[in-house]
């Protein structure tokens, strides 16, 4: 939707300036309005780019004032009507906006209540005069970025870490261990790649106390305060229609929040599964255009042309080539602010730009389906070799673990060489463990295993990709949306039996079955095939390495030389 800027000093006055001169470096997430707020003797600055979506009228703009209240909002509260209704229907309001609720939210809740009732993606920072303090704010999945470091000067913080340029500080030193945990598992739990700035964590907040000039984090969401014993035995007394039409009612209500703009939206149609039920669904709620890139050697057009002469729906499709990679590989990475852990990243950036040449603001994507309900391969891989373990006898079990054919080991699991030096190992291996106890209750061994990978995927693998979905968009100032990754449809999955996300020859069953409800066999019963792209030569960094981890080394480089 925006992007925004800020800091708070510590000891000097607000610079109108330099605040001006932060935002004109994220312009592209928000070209409709710039404007600035500042609170000198408190020493606070808040800006913001608008990128008009929701109430696109003046009154709209940001930063928004209301009382003693003061807000910058990135992002879209997708059940701000509902919320207005149960909560606020004694309030005047000014504006048919999300960013109003929010606000009145906030001065009737506090911060810990409004952010366990907001749906949606969002960053935010509100400054509170009447308490003395700023909070800024991410969304529970990590939909929406925001970055900040801290110095003697005081905090900054912004949607993009290109912004920190013209305060001229010391803060671009490549952190190694990123790339390595990046080149290790394709993600890190550090989502900077610089040593000098930090990217706040999905589920957290900051809070700045202006008399003391103190900053602490909280931690307000995780992932595994999803998973409940009671839900999940609840599913496993279901059939699998009443499972698969609670998944389609869940599903159908997150796409119609998430059609809700005073702007033209569009669905991706990439032909594969997910994309393509996203697409049928919200064709359903009503016509809806549906965009397509066409990767030289990796052509999915027929799938998705199939879908579009199903539908009876105009589809828009830009042919792309390995040379046009070739010649904007570099902004990519740019653009990105992190290695290039997908090089289909440009794909996400070329259909945005289809979108924006013929004048769509946001597009509807299906993020998130692969990691809720198993559509990948290695996840496969895993449960398989559950599976084995179980049946061989015990002294074969050491052999088996060592070879690289299935990995026992969560850390090994997605690793491409293990002497690979990786500080994460740890980490991932004890938030594996924590994502295990969730699912104690489980008594089969397999089940509550694989269950504790899927979870722990949420907090790696999505990470990186929910950042290409939002950086490779704001490029061309298109939102994304994704609505496999309501807050609803996470529970749903993650208290969802095993049975009906994957067994040992597919994965992704349940969102199969309602595909079939919606699209011809050819698209549902395909192989899955990604996003892929072509490798480009110049990429080659090393050539002891695959393809895909060269694009990492290439990018570490291209990240270092942009900020010199």
């Amino acid at each position: 939707m925006c992007g925004l800027a800020g800091y708070i000093n510590q000891d000097s006055f607000c610079d109108d300036s330099l605040l001006k001169s932060m935002l004109a470096k994220i312009v592209h997430r928000g070209p409709d309005v710039t404007d600035t707020y500042y609170h000198a003797e408190k020493k606070v600055a808040l800006g913001h780019n608008r990128l008009s979506i929701i109430d696109t009228s003046d009154s709209a703009n940001q930063p928004m004032q209301i009382q003693q209240v003061v807000m910058v909002f990135n992002g879209e509260i997708y059940n701000f009507q509902e919320l207005k209704q149960q909560y606020l229907q004694d309030e005047s309001f000014s504006t048919h906006s999300d960013t109003e609720v929010l606000m009145l939210l906030y001065i009737k809740f506090g911060l810990e209540k409004t952010l366990t009732l907001i749906r949606g993606m969002f960053a935010f920072a509100i400054y509170d005069k009447n308490i003395g303090k700023v909070y800024i704010a991410r969304d529970h999945v990590g939909k929406k970025p925001l970055y900040y470091f801290q110095d003697k000067d005081g905090l900054f913080f912004a949607s993009e870490i290109r912004a920190f340029k013209p305060l001229k500080k010391d803060l671009f030193e490549i952190n190694e261990e990123v790339f390595n945990n990046a080149l290790y598992y394709r993600a890190s739990s550090e989502m900077s790649p610089y040593k000098g700035v930090k990217m706040l964590e999905s589920g957290h907040y900051l809070t700045v106390n202006l008399s003391k000039f103190s900053v602490d984090k909280q931690q307000y969401f995780e992932f595994n305060d999803l998973v409940d014993k009671q839900k999940y035995l609840a599913h496993c007394r279901m059939s699998k229609k009443e499972i698969e039409d609670k998944l389609d009612d869940l599903l159908t209500q997150s796409i119609k929040r998430r059609l809700i703009a005073d702007v033209t939206v569009a669905s991706i149609n990439s032909g594969g599964v997910d994309s393509s039920l996203i697409s049928a669904i919200a064709y359903k709620l009503g016509h809806l255009k549906m965009l397509h890139v066409d990767v030289e050697e990796y052509s999915e057009l027929k799938y998705a042309q199939l879908l579009a002469n199903h539908l009876n729906e105009e589809l828009l499709v830009l042919k792309v080539t390995k040379e046009d990679l070739d010649k904007n590989i570099d902004e990519i990475i740019e653009s990105y602010e992190f290695p290039l852990v997908h090089p289909n990243s440009y794909g996400i950036s070329e259909v945005s730009r289809l979108a924006h040449e013929n004048e769509i603001t946001v597009l509807l994507g299906g993020e998130g389906a692969d990691e809720l309900f198993a559509g990948y391969g290695y996840q496969r891989k895993y449960y398989i070799s559950q599976k084995i373990l179980q049946l061989i006898p015990s002294v074969f079990k050491k052999l088996f673990k060592s070879t690289r054919f299935i990995f026992n080991d969560l850390a090994d699991q997605k690793a491409y060489q293990r002497s690979f030096y990786c500080e994460q190992r740890s980490t991932v291996i004890n938030n594996f463990n924590t994502s295990h106890e969730k699912y104690a209750f489980l008594s089969n061994k397999i089940e509550r295993n694989t269950q504790a990978y899927l979870l722990n995927e949420l907090n790696e693998y999505l990470q990186p990709l929910l950042l290409r979905a939002d950086k490779m968009a704001m490029r061309y100032s298109i939102e994304m949306r994704s609505p496999f990754l309501d807050l609803e449809i996470i529970e749903f999955a993650l208290n969802l039996p095993l049975k009906y996300k994957l067994s040992m020859t597919k994965g992704k069953k349940i969102v199969k079955s309602i595909a079939r409800r919606y699209l011809p066999k050819a698209i549902t019963n395909r192989k899955k095939a990604g996003f892929a792209f072509p490798f480009i030569e110049k990429c080659l960094v090393d050539s002891h390495v695959s393809n895909d981890r060269n694009y990492i080394l290439y990018s570490k480089e291209q990240l270092k030389n942009s900020n010199k």
